[in-house]
């Protein structure tokens, strides 16, 4: 009875054993099957001696960059027997083997090295990674602000107008704010103004983000006047033209602006009365152009045509301008013949028709002309499109690309794509030019 009892538990404790030892790689495998959050850092190229040994090689300090990560099949044949798909804000990856698809799209940290060198006589540069993250989810952004016009209100009898006068499309780095103002006499009875209405005068801009943003202007001594500036019977009206200096380095995006208008001298102590109180004018709305142009390497590039119409038998005139829109200063690569310089412009005629850009890679030119450009702050160089197009009379579209380097480094942080601009070439006969 004893062995048999014996023999029962030696049974059972061997079944339990050999139940645990089944059960249990099944347990471990479901931990090793748990997904790695991609907020983790991923290890690149851990068991691969030979690519470590190049990258110690690269003299280049370790760091950590940041951007959306990007995946593009090469769609235009390269001059180049390279080509990465991947790319950091513009600048290619080196994956080799490795496979991050699953990061496109995401903000991203890369820790790795910037490695230029020179292939088939241009400078390549690289970002050859060994670890990548997701980064965490920041705070939601403010959405912008929807700018509104806002008519303006008449005030005892007075109603104050502002019209924008800027002919050409704002871009960042513009320094001007040109606009008419107008003072109306609404009522039925004779207004006076006081003399000298524009020193009393406050500006109010608010951003794309509900933000104030500040005017600089002139202070005057402010004394009272010996006269009134204007006498307005019913209907007449009083302005003039001004200009508003714009604060540096002005972000894209719709900005609202209004003026205000208030005076307590009404100069009866002199036998005048003079309209005294406050006023506001309407609001108007204009636009900082940009928003669709990506910086690369804190530098966004900017086209702009000089006017919209142009005849058969003139410059076709247009401004590149280079906007630093990061915190910090930026060495840009200027020299003299920049449209000519590894840039590509893509010229459309109004049935499609990508018109022929002249300059071949062997006419280039190649100079060592560098600019320090502020934050904030623009480096501006104009050119004759018709150097590179022929031009006949109708309507355009031009957008400018280059790979030209930002700095003195020589390195090749990917195509900078400027903004979409459109003009329209006429016969000289049609008329005077605009």
């Amino acid at each position: 009875m004893k062995k048999t009892v014996f023999y029962i538990r030696f049974f059972l404790l061997a079944l339990c054993v050999a139940l645990f030892a089944a059960i249990a790689p099944f347990h471990a495998r479901g931990e090793e099957a748990a997904p790695q959050k991609d907020t983790e850092w991923r290890e690149l190229f851990a068991d691969d001696k030979g690519y470590h040994d190049e990258y110690n090689k690269i003299q280049a300090k370790e760091e950590t960059f940041s951007g959306v990560l990007t995946y593009e099949e090469e769609k235009n044949p390269s001059t180049l027997m390279r080509w990465t798909p991947f790319k950091l804000d513009g600048v290619g990856v080196y994956v080799g083997s490795q496979d991050l698809k699953e990061y496109v799209g995401k903000k991203v940290e890369i820790v790795g090295k910037k490695n230029s060198f020179a292939l088939e006589g241009q400078v390549v540069t690289e970002i050859w990674p060994v670890k990548i993250r997701v980064v965490a989810a920041q705070e939601e952004q403010p959405k912008a602000v929807e700018q509104k016009e806002i008519p303006a209100k008449a005030v005892n009898g007075l109603l104050f107008e502002i019209k924008l006068l800027n002919t050409r499309p704002l871009l960042p780095g513009d320094k001007t704010l040109e606009f008419e103002h107008r003072f109306t006499n609404v009522g039925d009875k004779e207004l006076q103004l006081r003399e000298y209405p524009l020193q009393c005068f406050a500006e109010k801009l608010i951003g794309p983000d509900g933000s104030e943003t500040e005017i600089d202007h002139p202070l005057y001594e402010m004394l009272p006047p010996e006269r009134p500036a204007a006498i307005l019977l019913p209907g007449d009206f009083y302005g003039g033209k001004h200009k508003v200096i714009l604060a540096a380095g002005m972000k894209p995006g719709k900005y609202a602006f209004t003026l205000h208008y208030g005076t307590n001298w009404d100069l009866k102590d002199k036998g005048l009365n003079c309209w005294t109180g406050a006023i506001e004018s309407n609001t108007i709305v204009f636009e900082v152009m940009g928003a669709d142009v990506k910086p690369v390497n804190g530098i966004q590039m900017f086209i702009r045509m000089t006017k919209d119409v142009y005849t058969e038998d003139e410059p076709v005139t247009f401004e590149v301008r280079l906007f630093n829109a990061s915190d910090k200063e930026q060495e840009v690569y200027v020299p003299d013949e920049y449209l000519l310089n590894d840039s590509q412009g893509t010229v459309t005629d109004e049935d499609g028709k990508v018109v022929e850009w002249r300059i071949g890679r062997d006419e280039r030119l190649h100079d060592t002309k560098y600019a320090k450009v502020a934050p904030g702050a623009v480096f501006v160089k104009e050119y004759d499109l018709r150097s590179v197009c022929t031009l006949p009379s109708g309507k355009y579209t031009f957008r400018l690309t280059s790979n030209i380097p930002w700095s003195k480094m020589r390195e090749i942080p990917g195509p900078s794509v400027s903004n979409e601009v459109h003009f329209e070439v006429v016969k000289s006969e049609d008329g005077v030019n605009p």
